[in-house]
Parts: C-alpha cells; structure tokens; sequence
C-alpha cells in the first residue's frame, strides 16, 4: 500500500504546503503523517482501555463479594 508521504513526494507536495494549507506546522503534518506513529498511539490507547475496563470489573466485582 502507498504511503501518503510517498503519493505526496511523487508530486512534488512538501509537509510545509500541507501544514499551510491545514493551517498548522510542518511538525504537526510530520507526526500525523507518520504511520507508525499513529499505530503506536492507538495500541497504547487500546491497552490502557483494557486496563482501566479490568480494573472496573475487579471493582465490581469486589463490591459484590462486600454485599
């Protein structure tokens, strides 16, 4: 699958054009358009959801046990 960076390069589209246009900095266009970037976030967000779901149900189920 092409990247967006790469469909950008082959047309000559600079990170500084994109962040002109979105009305942002090239570190911004940067960070968004790096992929691997976005899936490390998005593992790290679903793992803590993970987390905090376990630690409900633990308390859920604590508090029954206390009834």
């Amino acid at each position: 699958m092409e990247t967006i960076r790469s469909r950008m390069k082959k047309r000559g589209i600079t990170m500084k054009m994109v962040a002109v246009a979105s009305g942002t900095n090239v570190s911004t266009v940067s960070q968004i358009l790096n992929e691997n970037l976005n899936d490390r976030v998005k593992t790290a967000a679903d793992r803590l959801i993970g987390v905090v779901d376990q630690e409900i149900v633990g308390n859920l189920n604590s508090e029954a046990y206390l009834q």
